[in-house]
């Protein structure tokens, strides 16, 4: 039997973008495709993602640095290591799966790793973007990117988002530091998105893309 087309999924590394790329994998292998998640070494060693329930997914650890950090991180050092170290990992995975009997043709990655596209470029692989957020929260850091919305958010009844008032926006104080660092990284997914060759958005209702328009 010919070998089954392979693909990577780089998910980012927390449990709420991991459960959607797993499930998404699986998606994927019942199109009698094999598929490698790429997670951090230092996730997979925290939670339970060893395993998949396709035999046609399996999970491959990739280091971002954080085994080696024992202290804790502020948002923009965390962010200054993850983007620092993970891109030359995954060059590295990439480069040793190619001589492998299955080399991989698409690199699918979260949206909130766009570099993961250049990575992947660079080496030839085909490439799509993955929005673990629903459409209408994907919309929302789109519009805050482009000025459509402003942070802190304006009490102004809409937002230029249909139905959606202050009150329904994501809620971000929690994660906010001086550099509004998390806000940025999460507006920066949408930097090279028009390179992509394909777009999928973790949504339930199929006609919620029109809100990215």
């Amino acid at each position: 039997m010919a070998e089954l087309p392979h693909v990577l999924i780089l998910p980012y590394p927390a449990q709420g973008h991991i459960n959607p790329a797993l499930a998404f994998a699986t998606r994927l292998a019942s199109m009698r495709l094999s598929v490698t998640v790429l997670v951090t070494t230092d996730f997979i060693n925290n939670a339970t993602v060893s395993s998949s329930s396709s035999p046609s997914v399996s999970i491959a650890p990739i280091s971002d640095g954080k085994e080696k950090i024992a202290a804790s991180e502020s948002f923009e050092a965390y962010f200054r290591r993850f983007t620092s170290i993970l891109p030359a990992s995954l060059a590295q995975f990439i480069d040793q799966n190619k001589r492998s009997a299955s080399p991989a043709k698409l690199l699918v990655y979260d949206s909130t790793m766009p570099w993961a596209l250049d990575v992947a470029r660079a080496h030839g692989l085909l490439c799509a973007s993955l929005f673990t957020m629903s459409a209408a929260a994907s919309a929302i850091f789109y519009h805050l990117r482009n000025g459509g919305v402003r942070y802190p958010y304006e009490e102004c009844g809409e937002v230029r988002l249909p139905s959606l008032g202050v009150k329904d926006l994501p809620y971000l104080v929690a994660f906010m530091d001086e550099k509004q660092t998390i806000l940025n990284h999460l507006c920066g997914q949408f930097l090279n998105l028009e390179k992509a060759d394909w777009i999928f958005i973790n949504t339930f209702d199929v006609k919620s893309h029109l809100l990215l328009t």
